[in-house]
């Protein structure tokens, strides 16, 4: 809501909807190279020592194997995709993988199957640092929520609670209506109460890293029920804010009137909106869990893309009801605003008791819920470097003590950078740079290689599989895809230095 009140509502409106179309593209890109990727590893001259996957079969009772298929298989047939699981990375293993001759000196770089895979090592190393980029932000919006809510017993505790989300300190351009009014009117840089909403914050990080120290020794499948709790809040979360957002814009004649407001269009805010859309339709690391679990794959790429459709509603109908109502006053955290919710109580009334428990439901989620994501994006980032190191094929490490320490120096990195930095609109930006490769750039590349090289094995048939779509698989499309991503990753590169020379 804070991106789309500072980008305008029409123009973060298409810029959202503009998210949406490429993150669906990629996703389908993503099932398409899947497909190639199980009809180039199981075909049937494919020599068994050289194989990827193991023979087996899917529902239909069909046997997947090097010996399954002949040179004549129908594409329809060839390229289905069944029960094998490819990842992001395993698929730049198959197709982005350079092969090098055994006298060149880069032959001592390559793996067993004599490709050096140089994208692969750099697509795990942009989930590492992307998976640090969304803890680092988690750790922020949690110390930031409770610093804003709690009363801590350090000096100069200010009177209103908006410590750091209604005027961050360190910029020039926050003199906005809710900044002027929390202050008195009047509107510094480097307000006066700033030593105890950094001393606030720092005490709620500190019991962030070890709450995150210990959750993270936890067993994977302990979160399933917390997983169960942070859906349904979620889902309750929205709908209060949803409602209570539409009540108060149709009944306020009060103090808040005046903030029934939001631009059309505000090119200033373009990076916010830009990389928040990123963040928020980026789910391609999951496409390959979900891909194999679907029972009709042929309509992946339509199931994909009706899911993200639903979320961009969900996302344009919060953060249009929520700016509306708010305004200029709109938070950063946006369920910080219904800390002065009362329910429509009267200046010195009491404030109703649904009113304090909605209020404080909407409030509490944003911790429930980075609480249970940084734990679980951390065990799968911990994974991820342990099988990275090399003395694991030896092996020379103790599997179970070395992942519980590789867990736990995790947890502690994106906190010690919190502890530095907590403007979510920096964080953002930093996370978007590598999100622009993930969700945009890989699939891309990996749609152009895998349909190459399938085509060069099998022949021009090779060029369509059953999920290729006839305008959005055509090479013009994927390479324009491309050259928009180019632009918007240096537009989003070009604001992230700019807030780090303004910020220091």
């Amino acid at each position: 809501p804070y991106a789309f009140h500072q980008s305008g509502a029409w123009f973060s409106i298409f810029c959202l909807g503009f998210a949406t179309l490429l993150s669906s593209m990629t996703i389908g890109y993503l099932v398409e190279a899947t497909g190639w990727a199980e009809g180039l590893m199981t075909a049937a001259d494919f020599g068994e020592d050289q194989a990827l996957v193991t023979p087996q079969e899917d529902g239909d009772g069909d046997a997947q194997g090097q010996d399954g298929f002949s040179d004549q298989t129908p594409p329809e047939e060839r390229f289905k995709i069944r029960r094998t699981k490819y990842e992001m990375t395993e698929l730049c293993g198959i197709f982005l993988g350079v092969k090098v001759p055994k006298e060149s000196w880069f032959y001592r770089f390559a793996s067993n199957d004599g490709k050096v895979h140089t994208y692969r090592t750099f697509l795990e190393w942009g989930f590492i640092l992307y998976t640090f980029g969304s803890c680092w932000l988690y750790a922020s919006v949690f110390a930031s929520t409770l610093s804003s809510l709690v009363p801590m017993p350090f000096p100069d505790r200010p009177e209103f609670k908006f410590c750091w989300s209604q005027c961050p300190m360190k910029k020039v351009d926050v003199c906005n209506d809710g900044c002027a009014e929390a202050q008195g009117g009047i509107c510094e840089k480097d307000p006066a109460f700033g030593p105890y909403c950094w001393n606030s914050y720092w005490a709620f990080i500190g019991l962030f890293a070890v709450l995150q120290t210990s959750l993270s020794t936890v067993n994977l499948n302990a979160f399933k029920n917390l997983q169960i709790l942070m859906s349904a809040m979620s889902f309750v979360s929205i709908a209060i804010m949803i409602l209570t957002c539409l009540v108060g814009s149709a009944t306020d004649e009060g103090a808040n009137k005046g903030a029934n407001e939001i631009p059309p269009f505000k090119f200033g805010g373009l990076m916010n909106i830009i990389t928040s859309g990123l963040f928020a339709q980026m789910c391609h690391q999951g496409v390959p869990t979900v891909l194999v679990l679907m029972k009709e794959k042929k309509k992946a790429r339509n199931i994909f893309g009706a899911a993200l459709a639903y979320s961009l509603s969900i996302y344009v109908l919060l953060s249009f009801v929520t700016s509306f109502y708010f305004g200029p006053k709109t938070n950063p955290i946006i369920t910080l605003n219904w800390s002065t919710y009362t329910g429509g109580a009267a200046p010195g009334d009491p404030v109703p008791w649904w009113a304090s428990m909605l209020a404080f439901i909407v409030m509490m989620f944003p911790v429930i819920s980075v609480t249970a994501c940084f734990s679980l994006q951390i065990i799968c980032l911990a994974e991820t470097v342990y099988w990275m190191l090399p003395a694991v094929k030896e092996p020379m490490l103790d599997p179970v003590h070395t992942r519980m320490a590789l867990r736990v120096a995790w947890s502690l990195a994106p906190i010690f950078c919190s502890l530095f930095e907590r403007d979510i609109e920096l964080i953002l930006d930093f996370n978007g740079l590598f999100g622009f490769f993930l969700a945009y750039f890989t699939p891309c590349f990996l749609q152009l290689a895998a349909r190459a090289e399938c085509t060069l094995r099998f022949g021009s048939t090779a060029k369509r599989n059953p999920y290729s779509d006839r305008i959005l698989s055509h090479p013009l499309s994927v390479w324009l895809l491309i050259g928009l991503s180019v632009v918007l990753f240096i537009v989003v590169f070009g604001q992230v230095v700019d807030t780090v020379i303004l910020h220091h």
